[in-house]
C-alpha cells in the first residue's frame, strides 16, 4: 500500500465472519473501509497488481464445529483493490 494506509485481517475462528479492512491514517480522522467480509479466517496477505492475495487459515473448519470439511490447512483468494488516489499508488509490498 502506501504511507499511512494499512490492511487489517480480521479473523473469525468459527468461520464466515472474517474480513479485510483498509485503514487510512492520512487524514485528521482515521477511516475504515471493508474490502471483503464473510471470509473464513484471513490471517495475512500481499498486495500485487491491484489485488490483495489473502491467505485464509482453515483451522476452524479442520478442527472446529465444521471439522473435516477442508482438505488443506490454508486457502488463498485474490480480491481487487479499489482504485487508489494518485498519492496512494499500490506497490508489491507484503504485509
Amino acid at each position: 500500500m502506501s504511507r499511512g494506509i494499512l490492511l487489517a485481517f480480521g479473523n473469525d475462528i468459527d468461520g464466515g465472519n472474517g474480513r479485510v479492512t483498509i485503514l487510512d491514517l492520512r487524514g485528521r480522522r482515521p477511516s475504515l473501509t471493508t474490502l471483503a467480509d464473510g471470509l473464513a479466517e484471513p490471517v495475512s496477505g500481499a498486495v500485487r497488481d491491484g489485488q490483495v492475495i489473502v491467505v485464509e487459515s482453515l483451522f476452524g473448519i479442520l478442527f472446529g464445529k465444521r471439522g473435516g470439511q477442508a482438505t488443506e490447512p490454508f486457502a488463498q483468494r485474490s480480491i481487487a483493490l479499489p482504485a487508489p488516489p494518485a498519492e496512494a499508488a499500490v506497490t508489491g509490498t507484503a504485509f
